[in-house]
């Protein structure tokens, strides 16, 4: 299988949890490697819990998660009437995209910026909404670990100059594409999947979105930026040190997310040679504001 590629069957989880537990319930999840988990208010003021499973339905890593998952649901008392079924791609396809609705990803600027993961185009696009296509192997800007990046991202562009900027690990492109609209002149969005690339491809072209470099490396360009986001996790961020430091300007900025809160020191040791601006912690995840 190709990285991030979706099986025709795969597992999906679902629990009640109380919401004094939600918190613990989600870095459960996260921690077991799950990193797409949806939401839902129901009877009896409890929260729904769906998580899914996207390696292959059979895989050892899969078998391992729903072992630990269920040592989790026996062990803990947080999840309430946990369940492990395997559902067919398509079905659960249309009925992801019959619930999902516009939000709004970033309203630190003068104006909301809207994320519509319908996957339809109106006739006029709004221009404070970006129009992404939902799709099980990438996230529509729901995460906490987009949507601490974004909110970073809007603060820094009020604060001080941002005429570059690279987004590392760009997935779908949601953050590229926000710098775009938020009035950064010129944008690279890099990521080593092909499907990620190709997705932010059909993400841009669908927003009518120029000007913005999509490409699998960063490369030997001698290029510096002055910001760099870098969503991914806490061992490829520790690895990509040197390559992300050399390519940030003297004075530049970096917000790396995609960590868990347990994760934030160990990463920080990494980029002692930075400075700490600011943390922001959201369900379970963190991230960094550092000045180089």
């Amino acid at each position: 299988m190709t990285p991030r590629q979706i099986p025709a069957d795969f597992y999906l989880l679902k629990t009640k949890v109380l919401p004094t537990h939600l918190d613990l319930a989600l870095g459960n999840l996260y921690q077991l490697g799950i990193l797409t988990v949806g939401e839902r208010n129901v009877q009896g003021n409890q929260i729904e819990l769906t998580a899914q499973i996207k390696d292959h339905v059979r895989s050892k890593k899969t078998l391992e998660v729903i072992r630990q998952f269920k040592d989790a649901s026996a062990n803990q008392k947080i999840f309430i009437s946990p369940k492990i079924k395997t559902v067919k791609r398509g079905a659960w396809t249309k009925k992801y995209q019959k619930y999902l609705k516009p939000f709004v990803l970033s309203k630190e600027g003068k104006e909301k910026i809207w994320i519509d993961p319908r996957g339809k185009l109106p006739q006029h696009l709004q221009a404070n909404t970006l129009y992404i296509t939902a799709s099980l192997a990438f996230g529509t800007g729901t995460h906490p670990t987009t949507q601490l990046a974004a909110r970073f991202l809007s603060q820094a562009i009020q604060k001080k100059s941002i005429d570059s900027l690279l987004d590392l690990g760009c997935g779908t492109g949601i953050l590229a594409m926000l710098a775009k609209r938020l009035g950064v002149k010129e944008v690279h969005a890099v990521d080593i999947d092909p499907q990620a690339l190709e997705m932010t491809r059909t993400n841009l072209k669908n927003n009518r979105m120029d000007g913005v470099k999509v490409r699998q490396s960063i490369g030997k360009t001698g290029k510096k930026f002055d910001l760099i986001i870098a969503n991914i996790e806490l061992i490829p961020l520790q690895k990509l040190y040197s390559t992300i430091t050399s390519h940030l300007k003297k004075s530049g900025t970096l917000i790396v997310s995609g960590l868990l809160y347990r994760d934030c020191e160990e990463l920080l040791q990494t980029y002692r040679k930075m400075r700490l601006m600011e943390r922001l912690n959201l369900k379970g995840w963190s991230a960094l504001l550092l000045d180089k």
